[in-house]
């Protein structure tokens, strides 16, 4: 097995002259020509544009301006303005009953003895009005589970507690 035999990084191969040097340049490619098809092409604007200019208007048979406001179904409580405005597209903002927050807020705290009562009341008041708020249903039906179940709760300990001493 002689010098030439050898595989790289084994005992007896030759060693590169500076393995840390940077490769050799490569020529540079040549550039390819382009297909005839591309310079028929005409330049852009320079022909008839298949669309329509957008300052033509569609034909008065084809309108149906009638000074209205334009709304689609279940946008008609929508502030158009602030959907639109900011930078891209943003969703409407839902606006919740601040009774039915209170109910779920007081429902949560219902683990206190008396607070069940007004989570109900909250609960009930939010449900009966609608007063253009969006949201707030699941809210007001939350308090309410919450604030009847824990109130019922705190009605069975008292009164098992007060058996217990009477009997």
């Amino acid at each position: 097995m002689g010098k030439d035999d050898a595989r790289p990084g084994q005992p007896g191969a030759a060693r590169p002259e500076n393995p840390f040097a940077p490769p050799a340049a490569r020529p540079a490619p040549v550039p390819r020509a382009y297909p005839s098809d591309y310079a028929a092409a005409p330049a852009p604007g320079a022909g008839p544009s298949p669309y329509p200019s957008p300052t033509s208007a569609p034909p008065a048979s084809q309108r149906q301006d009638d000074g209205a406001p334009l709304v689609f179904p279940g946008s008609e409580g929508v502030d158009h303005r602030a959907v639109l405005s900011g930078p891209g597209y943003t969703s409407a903002v839902v606006r919740n009953d601040p009774l039915a927050v209170a109910a779920l807020v007081l429902g949560v705290l219902a683990v206190v003895p008396g607070v069940g009562v007004p989570a109900v009341v909250c609960g009930h008041l939010a449900l009966r009005r609608h007063d253009g708020y969006a949201g707030g249903r699941g809210l007001a039906v939350a308090g309410l589970a919450l604030g009847y179940t824990l109130t019922a709760l705190w009605v069975l300990l008292v009164l098992a507690i007060w058996g217990l001493r009477t009997a």
